[in-house]
């Protein structure tokens, strides 16, 4: 990793030095400029097959716990939810695409930063989620600049703003909570059938130590 991170820094310094520009900034070095998109294009993908691939042998870890009887319970419990899961997560995409939609039409030019485009409502919807975008965020964004709106011309904002909190964060949430909850009850039914010292790693090691 080290050996390409200093190969790409190396071609990625050439690609700068062979760049020739004017006082007006402007590109007069086509091949450098290539030289320096290659470059930047190279890294990314560096960055992407080698972020997949790290995901992909962590991810191989579960196929090893999943024969033990304590260790796999995260896999069995993902296995036996996974149906419910993926209903769960039709209804929730949905329901994520239909508010940034809205979220979109309300916010495309007055929050051009979060919502200016569909994709980038996307996003923000999660942010939401995450408590990253307030209330008084999309409030100073919907009104006025010049003259002060009356608290009612603000009820777009509070139906969007509360109605995803409702229906996303306490509702959706708590059921997808619940689904898991409820997997991993009837898997774990199976390890409280097992003694203290039945498939328990620690003890394991004890006793190799």
């Amino acid at each position: 990793s080290m050996w390409y991170d200093s190969r790409y820094n190396a071609a990625f310094d050439r690609a700068i030095n062979s760049l020739n520009l004017d006082e007006r900034g402007s590109q007069k070095d086509l091949i450098g400029f290539a030289n320096l998109i290659f470059a930047q294009s190279a890294m990314m993908y560096f960055n992407l097959f080698g972020s997949i691939t790290f995901m992909i042998a962590g991810g191989r870890f579960f196929k090893y716990f999943a024969v033990h009887p304590r260790l796999g319970e995260m896999s069995r419990t993902i296995s036996r939810a996974a149906n419910d899961i993926g209903h769960f997560a039709c209804v929730f995409i949905v329901t994520l695409l239909t508010y940034a939609c809205a979220g979109h039409f309300m916010y495309a030019y007055s929050y051009p930063q979060d919502f200016g485009t569909f994709f980038s409502s996307v996003i923000a919807m999660v942010r939401m989620i995450t408590g990253e975008i307030s209330y008084t965020a999309l409030e100073n964004a919907y009104g006025s600049t010049s003259v002060p709106f009356i608290q009612y011309a603000y009820m777009p904002v509070m139906m969007f703003y509360f109605g995803f909190f409702f229906i996303v964060i306490m509702i959706a949430l708590n059921i997808f909570l619940g689904i898991v909850v409820s997997a991993y009850e009837h898997t774990h039914d199976h390890v409280k059938e097992l003694g203290h010292e039945d498939g328990n790693v620690f003890h394991d090691i004890k006793l190799m130590v």
